[in-house]
């Protein structure tokens, strides 16, 4: 019998949580977006990471055995001490954004939607996004996702399968109450976060359709020279409490998120989030100055 692959078999370890649904029953409560996080870091530092979550929990006053939810996170008059300590994690932050409500169902038959096709392809797509921009990702990888249906499981093992045959990998599908894979709640917060904020975004958008979305960036594909400051919308105020959280995100040989670190789709929606790369990267800096 094989033995089952443990992450200290490997160099480099992958948490992968997802946020929202991917239904399209949006009468019936269907959240209208879905999120992908992928948290990575080399197995060397897992213990470093798991300290910096330990610490988190401490900030939430729960037990270092219990799970630390996206949502406590999120009501917890302590967020800015909490992303203070997150900033202190060791690795690199990949995430993918679908907008359900943008795409068409329609073309699809009900046996194809029980294999969970927006699931199954989310996940492939933030792996392959983890694995393509990470300058390590010539090393052995373990990638840890948190439990899903047996047709998600199936149809993302195959995908990813195809995508890194040439690498060494194994898959691993876990629940982040596990203390052994204690960091997908790490995952779950980030996807949790940013599917909230990005869904309160559109609604926003929906209710006030001629608001400014920041054009000069929708236009130009760097840091515009505005204030983006000035832009008050809801994932506007969350990415504030972001700033400091910069250092995750900046593992890469770019100088933008959204379409490297953050993708989204469609594809045509992440030129209205190029003010995100204003409010992180432009705040970032000044307050590290």
């Amino acid at each position: 019998m094989s033995k089952k692959p443990d992450v200290f078999d490997f160099e480099w370890v992958m948490y992968v949580d997802a946020a929202g649904d991917d239904g399209s029953a949006y009468d019936r409560g269907s959240s209208t977006t879905y999120t992908v996080n992928c948290f990575m870091c080399e197995t060397a530092k897992i213990q470093h990471n798991r300290d910096v979550l330990d610490e988190v929990k401490k900030i939430l006053r729960c037990r270092l055995t219990d799970e630390a939810k996206s949502a406590a996170i999120i009501r917890s008059n302590r967020r800015a001490d909490i992303c203070n300590k997150l900033s202190e994690l060791d690795g690199a932050l990949f995430q993918f954004v679908i907008y359900k409500q943008m795409l068409d169902f329609s073309s699809l038959s009900p046996e194809e939607k029980k294999q969970h096709p927006i699931s199954t392809a989310a996940h492939a797509f933030t792996i392959n996004l983890a694995t393509s921009f990470h300058k390590h990702n010539n090393k052995s990888l373990c990638i840890v996702i948190d439990n899903m249906k047996e047709a998600e499981i199936l149809g993302t093992k195959e995908q990813v399968e195809a995508q890194l045959s040439d690498l060494k990998h194994a898959i691993i599908f876990s629940d982040s109450k596990s203390e052994k894979h204690c960091l997908l709640q790490i995952s779950d917060y980030f996807a949790g976060i940013t599917n909230r904020a990005c869904a309160e975004q559109e609604a926003f958008f929906m209710e006030k359709p001629g608001y400014n979305r920041c054009s000069p960036c929708a236009v130009v594909r760097n840091l515009c020279r505005g204030k983006p400051e000035m832009l008050r919308t809801p994932l506007f105020a969350e990415i504030q409490r972001f700033r400091n959280l910069y250092v995750l995100w900046n593992n890469r040989p770019v100088n933008t998120l959204i379409g490297n670190g953050i993708q989204m789709s469609p594809e045509r929606i992440e030129k209205m989030y190029r003010f995100v790369d204003c409010a992180i990267i432009k705040g970032y800096r000044r307050q590290n100055k």
